[in-house]
């Protein structure tokens, strides 16, 4: 039975993975052609595969456990400050770190190294405060969870010493290219999949549904909710050293309310429950944040429009508030893309053909 149970597993892992790498790949191929064109997607493909990273960790705690968390940015900001404290040159240090250790001056890390201690300085963090939070009830820890952005925040805005406040970073060497931020989305899809069909993950979504009936049935709901608190916090601080070192400058203001808000509505749209959903909706938010950067700018598609300041987040929030209304699961629902495509080539045989594919009712059914 067990080897059943982790053949089915390795399966599923496999099938979701597979073809989500597959699409990544095929939007890394869109860019890499575009690098030759001298394109803006070789700006815009390495960042969405970067968002794609902190869509992932916060689907592997939101998604999962349905506590929603504010705090994530918190955890990017770790890695991205302690990717600068490694990489920055020493001449700049000087000039920016004024509170800075003589050992951490001289330091000069390289792209990998510096992506692991950022991780790890994450998953400390996130360890000794999930101690505290994952005890929580639910809405609770979504609170406290805001209140560790708010406190976060004022960190890096006020250490001047060591983040130079509300200025902001700059002088990081630019390591993350587009291939290497498509590794780590990449690995970050596979670990998603990987927890959400693992024993914790599942005990987890069983927690979502009845914390108490969950716990009734011997789910240890705060021990799974640590793990998966714990594993997400990892991948966000992961995220942010990838961040760091391909955006090259940052300030306090970008781990705040508006990526926090971005990345929720990407989560939303694309379906909080699915990886899938993850990458789907970090794509929409992307392709739409682009034309309407245009349209704010006054221009769209070469025609000229009337300037709109702030047209971004209203029509973001304006298409969140819809999908919550009319499609409260998101885009997938409770699928995975593999899933679709295995429920359309099945309906399509029996002769349903394609418009019998899982439908917007259905959003009621569990996955």
């Amino acid at each position: 039975m067990n080897g059943l149970l982790r053949s089915l597993y390795v399966r599923k892992v496999a099938g979701t993975s597979g073809l989500l790498i597959a699409v990544l790949a095929v939007i890394a191929l869109i860019g890499a052609f575009g690098v030759g064109a001298g394109s803006s997607l070789t700006l815009i493909i390495p960042n969405f595969f970067i968002t794609v990273i902190v869509v992932i960790a916060l689907q592997m705690f939101t998604g999962n456990s349905g506590v929603v968390s504010w705090g994530h940015s918190a955890f990017v900001g770790i890695g991205a400050y302690v990717t600068a404290w490694l990489t920055v040159p020493t001449v700049i240090k000087s000039d920016v770190f004024h509170s800075m250790p003589g050992w951490l001056l001289n330091a000069q890390w390289s792209f990998l190294p510096t992506i692991i201690v950022g991780t790890v300085a994450g998953t400390i963090v996130a360890a000794l405060i999930g101690l505290v939070l994952c005890r929580m009830k639910e809405t609770a820890m979504a609170m406290s969870t805001l209140a560790l952005l708010v406190i976060a925040h004022g960190v890096y805005a006020n250490w001047f010493g060591m983040t130079r406040g509300a200025q902001g970073v700059y002088g990081l060497p630019q390591n993350t290219t587009l291939w290497g931020a498509f590794g780590f989305a990449c690995l970050a899809v596979i670990v998603g999949v990987m927890f959400r069909d693992s024993r914790v993950g599942l005990r987890l979504q069983a927690s979502r549904e009845d914390p108490l009936a969950a716990e009734a049935t011997g789910v240890n709901v705060v021990r799974a909710r640590y793990i998966a608190w714990v594993a997400s916090a990892a991948l966000a601080a992961m995220c942010g050293s990838v961040w760091a070192q391909f955006n090259l400058a940052f300030d306090p203001s970008q781990f705040y309310y508006t990526q926090v808000f971005a990345v929720l509505s990407m989560l939303v749209i694309g379906g909080m429950a699915t990886m899938s959903g993850a990458i789907i909706g970090a794509g929409v938010v992307t392709v739409l944040s682009q034309i309407l950067f245009q349209i704010e700018g006054g221009s769209f598609f070469g025609i000229d429009v009337p300037r709109v300041n702030g047209l971004q987040q209203m029509i973001l929030a304006l298409i969140t508030l819809l999908i919550l209304i009319y499609r409260r699961n998101g885009i997938l629902s409770w699928w995975e893309l593999d899933e679709w495509v295995r429920k359309g080539r099945l309906r399509f045989a029996r002769g349903g053909g394609p418009r019998s594919a899982p439908a917007a009712g259905d959003d009621e059914e569990g996955g």
